[in-house]
Formats: structure tokens, sequence, C-alpha cells
């Protein structure tokens, strides 16, 4: 799989950083293995270098199997940075866009207290997680439809 880690965390509910100890016990038990994906992008001057496009994860199914990753899964194009950034379809934004929708959700509900809620009412931090998840999903989706596009 090729996924962002913030939007991951972020659609789980957690930090970051316990996503990556999470991920880091995975890895230790040999059920997951993950590791970033480079690709190249043209900076603000115009110059072509190197960033990161998200985090493959393999991920073991049966057992005695191992998760690794294959020399072909880093080889893979998976993002077009450049027209990510130029048609808005960033991590950054997606999280920043979910971030202001989930303090506008907490305004209009009057939620005061992130984990209480009146009985009923709309939950903002479930709201925030499932966006995060369609996000993930859409991402996906935009990967098997680029790939069937390239081949």
């Amino acid at each position: 799989m090729h996924l962002c880690a913030e939007m991951l965390a972020k659609s789980l509910g957690i930090c970051d950083n316990t996503l990556r100890e999470w991920t880091a016990q995975l890895q230790a038990t040999g059920y997951v293995y993950a590791r970033q994906h480079f690709t190249s992008m043209t900076n603000e001057n115009g110059v072509s270098v190197t960033g990161v496009d998200g985090t493959l994860y393999a991920v073991r199914l049966a057992p005695g199997h191992e998760a690794r990753l294959r020399y072909r899964d880093y080889k893979r194009q998976y993002r077009d940075l450049d027209a990510d950034r130029a048609a808005g379809r960033t991590a950054f934004n997606a999280i920043a866009n979910a971030k202001k929708r989930f303090e506008e959700a907490k305004i209009l509900e009057c939620v005061v207290d992130d984990e209480i809620f009146i009985e009923g009412s709309p939950d903002p931090v479930g709201q925030m997680q499932a966006e995060m998840s369609e996000q993930l999903r859409r991402w996906s989706l935009f990967q098997e439809t680029s790939r069937h596009k390239t081949r």
C-alpha cells in the first residue's frame, strides 16, 4: 500500500508519533514493513529535487510469510507531486481543510470538550476521522486509475 502516513494517523485518531511507534512495533514482529517512498518534484526555483510522496506499507496476511517490499515497489511512481500541488491535492491541504471543518463543526454544535458530546449530536472528531479515511480511499483509487493509464 502507498499511503500518506499523516493522513493515516488522522484517520485512526492518533498522532504521527503514535503511528510511527505502532508501525515500529508491527515491523519488529514481522507483521508490517514500512518505508518512505521518494520521487522527484520541482521546487519553487524550478529545480528538480527529491521528495517524499508517501509511505509504502507491506502487510503480512498469512502465517509464516514475511511482510516485505520489492524493488518494483520502490521504483513505481505513485504520485505526481507537481500536479498534486498545482491541483491542491496535498496531504497538508487535506489535513488543514479537515481541521478547519472540524473547528467549524465544533462551533456549530457548541462542542466545548472534544470527548464529551450531547446525546444524538454530531461527533466532529468522528467526522474528521471519516474525512481522512475518505481522503485515503480517494488516494488509493487515484493510484489504481493512474496505474491502469500508464500501462
